[in-house]
């Protein structure tokens, strides 16, 4: 009997269009991928979990988990590592076993190099840029936050109810901003905990090992400007404890790790000479007096900027000193600076100003510092005199409030403008009366050139609908101006004041 052969058939002709198959054999890899991923995520998680759960571990991860947390290298696993970490730290407080600060005098040099021999000082600067930072979640914040409350032990700084208390208004801070979670609170909160956290080690072995765990943060290639800014506004509190001889030498370090290129950078950095300034205010003028020495050479030569490790512009630079004055007095000792601000500060300021009075950078970093200084010395008991002239302070204000640049007036410069001038008009020389209906009639004018639309139908038929009117009128700036009128009608109100102001 023949022997039958099973001939096997072949496969269907494919009749996808070409690229199609190739399409779906990546999607197939790609899936199998974050599958895989998946998978090994949660066997770590689950894995770390085990051993942090573990009596004998706690001793084992300690303090080398610690030393993980880095949104760079960790980002996505974050909420585990500090999750797992503050077990760990319970644990081995029960234990007794959380080390307490160790000095870093010439006896321990490793303290510039190594983050495991001033381990305090290396926490407290990471949890605080975690907690700081814009990029993390509400979460991560919290549970950075609540781990350095767990470690305060490690830093000797005094009565444990004290920091309870603390730790409970920062947390409810957090958990009662969510969704409208406001930076500058946060960060001004974060700032007061860390003066009062170094007022009471007040240690300026410990303080100076704690700058080198700062400049290890700013060292890492990961960090964004806000994130650095943070970082630099940490340096300028703890300047506030250090011997006045050691702040030029450790200004310098900063230096180098600056990008003045950046305007976040900028800001922060001037904040962090603001700072400082509470507490070494001499040798901060003596700093900015150098400050504008260096901007005037690398003005009349370009090349003297390559001393900085990423050269700026001369722009960059003048912007950057505009706003550190303005910082020095809204955070340093108004009190103190009152006496010459006219020569310390405003005189200065308005020198650099002139340099470059068209430049976007000078100018707004010209208006921004202006209403810090105003905002500053109105709130003291007694108005300074602030010069032979206010008028003089006021006029480039006025000045660019005239200009027929749209795009400028509707621009924030516009709103620090109209606020600085609410600020300037309580100066001591008063204004005459003149030079008020002049600066209440400009300040009113450039709202109003914000709506070109109501300019070109004035007259008509058109501009008499309330409704075009309403839409107008919600639309201007009316809180910056609502500042500079209650500034003037508030030092005399009159119906002569009344009638200009309707006439305007």
């Amino acid at each position: 009997m023949p022997t039958r052969v099973t001939v096997p058939r072949s496969s269907p002709p494919n009749l996808n269009l070409p690229g199609v198959s190739l399409t779906s054999h990546h999607q197939e890899e790609a899936d199998g991928r974050r599958t895989m991923e998946l998978e090994v995520r949660q066997l770590c998680s689950s894995t770390l979990q085990s051993l942090a759960d573990s009596p004998r571990m706690a001793n084992v991860l300690w303090p080398g988990l610690l030393l993980q947390l880095s949104p760079a290298a960790h980002g996505p696993a974050l909420p585990l590592l500090l999750q797992t970490s503050v077990g760990v730290v319970k644990r081995m407080q029960e234990e007794g076993r959380l080390p307490l600060a160790r000095r870093c005098g010439k006896a321990n040099r490793g303290c510039r190099s190594s983050p495991k021999s001033t381990l305090p000082q290396e926490l407290l600067a990471r949890l605080l840029m975690l907690g700081a930072s814009s990029f993390m979640t509400v979460q991560v914040r919290r549970a950075a936050m609540f781990l350095l409350f767990e470690l305060m032990s490690m830093f000797q700084a005094g009565s444990g109810r004290f920091w309870n208390n603390y730790k409970t208004e920062m947390l409810l801070y957090v958990e009662d901003h969510k969704t409208c979670f406001c930076q500058r609170e946060w960060e001004q909160q974060l700032l007061q905990f860390l003066e009062d956290l170094l007022f009471f080690i007040s240690d300026h072995t410990w303080l100076g090992c704690f700058i080198a765990s700062i400049r290890r943060q700013l060292a890492y290639g990961d960090k964004r400007p806000g994130d650095k800014s943070f970082l630099y506004k940490c340096w300028g509190t703890v300047m506030m404890f250090f011997p006045a001889e050691s702040i030029k030498p450790q200004l310098w370090l900063l230096v180098e790790m600056v990008d003045f290129r950046e305007e976040e950078e900028r800001e922060g950095f001037a904040r962090a000479l603001g700072l400082c300034a509470r507490q070494q205010l001499d040798e901060i003028f003596a700093i900015l007096e150098h400050w504008e020495e260096f901007v005037s050479r690398v003005q009349l030569q370009p090349s003297a900027g390559g001393s900085l490790e990423e050269p700026a512009s001369i722009e960059q630079l003048r912007s950057l000193l505009l706003l550190t004055y303005g910082h020095v007095v809204h955070s340093g000792p108004t009190d103190l600076i009152l006496e010459t601000i006219g020569f310390n500060i405003l005189a200065p300021m308005r020198q650099h100003y002139f340099l470059s009075p068209h430049d976007p950078l000078v100018r707004s970093a010209f208006l921004r510092s202006l209403a810090l200084v105003g905002e500053a010395v109105t709130q003291v008991s007694r108005i300074p005199l602030v010069s032979q002239d206010t008028y003089t302070v006021l006029s480039p204000l006025l000045e660019m409030l005239r200009g027929k640049d749209r795009a400028r007036l509707q621009s924030p410069d516009h709103q620090h403008a109209l606020l600085a001038i609410s600020y300037i008009g309580k100066f001591e020389p008063r204004l005459s009366k003149e030079q008020e209906a002049e600066t209440i009639g400009t300040c009113i004018a450039s709202a109003m050139i914000q709506r070109p639309a109501l300019a070109k139908l004035r007259g008509t038929e058109v501009a008499k609908s309330s409704a075009l009117r309403a839409e107008s009128l919600q639309e201007l700036p009316w809180e910056g101006l609502d500042l500079v009128l209650q500034t003037f009608l508030e030092q005399h109100l009159t119906r002569t004041t009344l009638l200009h102001l309707f006439l305007v």
